[in-house]
């Protein structure tokens, strides 16, 4: 088999290490520490350095999306078992190990329910999932449709998105501040749009400019959190701000060529991460963690020690998913022979 081109795998592990870090940064010291971003005392400089870090690492989600887009999804029933097996092993065994650590009683049901992957509340997964199901109508929409009135489209849909989901907050619309799968369809979209059309326009520039305009992406997502009242008004998943600065990070990366086994291996590996991450006791214990070197340590050594933590919990899910591989990958060969619900 032809190796793959390692710059997008690489674009992989950094946006899933920006995940990781955005959630210490952020979501982890706000609410396990209850410490947010311009806290009284930590003085203005943390702050903005803190907000800069928030603002290069939001786009992470994003750009998991786009690539999905640029590269179109292809459903397979051996992806679908993929993702089906990475779930049930890691909420399996992070439940079975809350119950060994902490005063979580052992349940059956609550077993069934972890096994029974899919249905466990997780945000991403759930709309991921359905990304998959709905990605053969999507492509097939898009190639359907010339250049002009695609982009036409998209703007649309991103205007409409960005209104009712941050500007009017509309329930009906549920863009839910772009924690859903109508966030994860836009962001699909623009994808399929870049790989179609759009990279006829960014070829033209050379790796620098384009570097030139995600800087001032960057500057400008800082600009409007430090000026915002409300900076989730105007800056979540399907924000333009935040897609550009997705778009352009992702286009800095189809500017480079490389190939190494090892960030592909890596990179395979990438789900895994995020899902461990966010399942019991292992959140706590990396909240916990984040909250104790930020009080602490002086803030320079504790953006030192957030990061070896991250990445701690980066190796450690793909050591694990490389054990899960080898369990399950007999019954994903078998599956793959039989070339079910294969769109290619």
């Amino acid at each position: 088999m032809k190796e793959r081109d390692s710059n997008i795998e690489l674009l992989r592990i950094i946006a899933t290490l920006f995940i990781l870090i955005l959630h210490c940064n952020g979501w982890f010291l706000r609410e396990w520490g209850g410490i947010t971003t311009w806290s009284a005392g930590e003085g203005m400089l943390v702050g903005l350095t803190r907000s800069i870090i928030q603002s290069i690492t939001y786009i992470g989600v994003d750009v998991f999306i786009l690539i999905s887009g640029f590269y179109s999804i292809k459903p397979k029933l051996k992806s679908i078992v993929k993702l089906f097996t990475i779930l049930a092993f890691f909420y399996i065994g992070t439940y079975l190990l809350d119950v060994v650590v902490s005063d979580v009683t052992f349940t059956w049901r609550t077993l069934i329910v972890n096994l029974c992957a899919f249905s466990r509340e997780n945000w991403f997964i759930q709309c991921y999932l359905f990304l998959i199901l709905l990605s053969p109508i999507l492509n097939a929409f898009v190639e359907n449709y010339s250049q002009k009135p695609l982009l036409i489209y998209i703007l649309i849909f991103l205007a409409c998105a960005f209104y009712f989901g941050n500007i009017h907050d509309s329930t009906y619309f549920y863009f839910n501040g772009g924690y859903s799968i109508a966030t994860f369809i836009l962001i699909y979209l623009v994808g399929r749009y870049l790989r179609l059309y759009g990279m006829n326009n960014f070829n033209t520039l050379s790796k620098y400019k384009v570097f030139v305009l995600y800087i001032l992406s960057v500057a400008a997502i800082v600009f409007v959190r430090f000026i915002s009242k409300n900076e989730a008004q105007w800056l979540n998943y399907n924000s333009p701000l935040i897609i550009l600065s997705a778009l352009l990070f992702f286009v800095l990366f189809t500017k480079i060529s490389f190939k190494s086994k090892f960030v592909n291996m890596l990179g395979a590996s990438c789900l895994s991460v995020y899902i461990l991450h966010t399942c019991s006791p292992i959140i706590n214990w990396f909240a916990e963690y984040d909250v104790y070197i930020f009080t602490q340590f002086p803030f320079p050594l504790y953006l030192l020690m957030m990061l070896g933590g991250c990445i701690v919990i980066f190796i450690l899910a793909i050591v694990l998913d490389k054990i899960r591989y080898l369990i399950v990958s007999p019954i994903l060969r078998v599956i793959d022979k039989l070339k079910l619900m294969s769109y290619e």
